[in-house]
């Protein structure tokens, strides 16, 4: 699913901040792009912290640019001079030189113990880089609004435990699609944007999309788990528990205004930008047990230093003060309802962010379970999130045909991915 965007427009806030913390690099500037994606109590987060640093460090700019990946991709290829990006999916640039290692950093500043080591090892390059500082993690759960179950009689996630299985998803989703007033539409469906559900079902199912996930050589496409995957969420389009293709506007049946009862594909952190959504008893719970696993997308995320920055200790310590600093990072988590990758918050982020009545441990444990999928290091051509199954979804093709199709099309594209960085000509991917 794509993201909503202005092609190569971005916003530009402009913060007078920074300097001192490295007094050779008085008068230095800082060029920061960050991902619009983030939302407003992001973006208001980076602004508060960069006047914050200001009282500290004075004397040099930092310029925030709020935008889409279109507008990476533009500047990069144009050489435009970047330190910082704090967008997701640009992992995958690791590769290529494009980011700096700041492992030297970490160790330098005794900073990997307060991280997970799994953590830092699922982050780390194949060369043992770390070019993505651990920031935050977003494990998709279940998020379901137990209001809506208690009314129409269905056991919660919580309740049945062990058996929440996909079985178990579809007999709920059955019985909480309903139409309300009898006027024969349905007002409430079971499940929320079901469309993008076959991503951690392939991991659910046991299965992965390619043989490595940062430098694949094989397109695992047309594999059992990726095709029992599609065909567990086609039943979901088929039994019309989903609003997609029904409605004009599957906005309105969301789980956060009250039209859809369950959602397998955000995290707890989505709640924020739907604050409405507190008026409903909604709880927390694990991914559905697949045919092995209750895998999920989850997505360690953070920023990127670039390597051609101009001052790589004057950037570092600007990334530093803004994403490991404890005092600031607890803000942050307060503001967004995120989950912090630094292991001494996550105790206090249930308090952090007003879920303490809620089973807030279930999104800890999520981001443990075995065999989680991670996107973030594959370029646009391979990310399994760019491609589309609406045609499946549509009763158009059969999951077979479309996944051979997708199959054939990784393989050339896992070719000439490989030929790029050969290359180097990356920016094209």
């Amino acid at each position: 699913m794509k993201r909503p965007y202005v092609p190569l427009l971005c916003l530009v806030v402009v913060f007078i901040v920074f300097g001192g913390v490295c007094r050779t690099s008085l008068g230095a500037g800082i060029v920061h792009l960050l991902y619009n994606g983030h939302g407003q109590a992001y973006w208001d987060y980076m602004h508060d912290v960069a006047k914050s640093f200001q009282e500290q460090n004075p004397d040099v700019s930092i310029e925030i640019i709020i935008c889409a990946h279109d507008k990476v991709y533009v500047m990069l290829g144009a050489g435009v001079p970047l330190d910082v990006i704090d967008l997701p999916d640009f992992g995958y640039l690791s590769l290529t030189g494009t980011f700096l290692d700041m492992m030297p950093s970490m160790k330098r500043d005794n900073l990997e113990r307060h991280y997970h080591q799994e953590i830092i090892d699922q982050m780390k390059a194949p060369d043992g880089g770390l070019y993505t500082l651990p920031f935050s993690i977003a494990p998709q759960h279940t998020i379901y609004n137990r209001d809506l179950f208690r009314a129409r009689g269905v056991a919660t996630p919580d309740e049945l435990g062990e058996n929440w299985t996909w079985d178990t998803v579809l007999a709920a989703g059955r019985k909480l699609t309903y139409d309300k007033d009898g006027d024969g539409i349905v007002d409430v469906y079971g499940i929320d944007r079901a469309m993008s559900m076959w991503q951690s079902g392939t991991h659910q199912a046991g299965g992965k999309f390619y043989d490595n996930p940062y430098l694949p050589t094989k397109s695992l496409w047309t594999s059992d788990p990726v095709r029992k995957a599609v065909e567990f969420v086609g039943t979901i389009f088929r039994e019309g528990l989903c609003p997609h293709f029904r409605v004009s506007n599957f906005r309105e049946y969301m789980i956060y205004v009250g039209g859809s009862a369950m959602v397998f594909v955000d995290s707890s952190g989505t709640i924020g930008a739907y604050p409405d959504f507190l008026d409903y008893d909604f709880d927390f719970y694990l991914q559905p047990k697949g045919p092995m696993y209750r895998a999920a997308l989850s997505q360690p995320q953070g920023p990127h230093i670039l390597a051609t920055t101009t001052d790589p200790e004057l950037t570092w310590q600007w990334v530093k003060f803004w994403a490991v600093d404890r005092e600031n990072v607890r803000d942050w988590m307060r503001r967004t309802l995120r989950v912090p990758l630094l292991r001494e918050l996550q105790r206090s982020y249930a308090e952090a962010s007003g879920f303490i009545n809620k089973n807030w441990a279930a999104v800890f444990q999520q981001a443990l379970e075995p065999n989680p999928y991670y996107y973030v290091f594959l370029p646009d051509t391979l990310d399994p999130r760019k491609i589309s199954f609406d045609v499946v979804w549509r009763g158009l093709a059969t999951p077979e045909d479309h996944l051979e199709e997708i199959h054939q099309n990784a393989t050339r594209a896992i070719e000439e991915w490989h030929a790029a960085l050969e290359k180097r000509d990356f920016l094209r991917q």
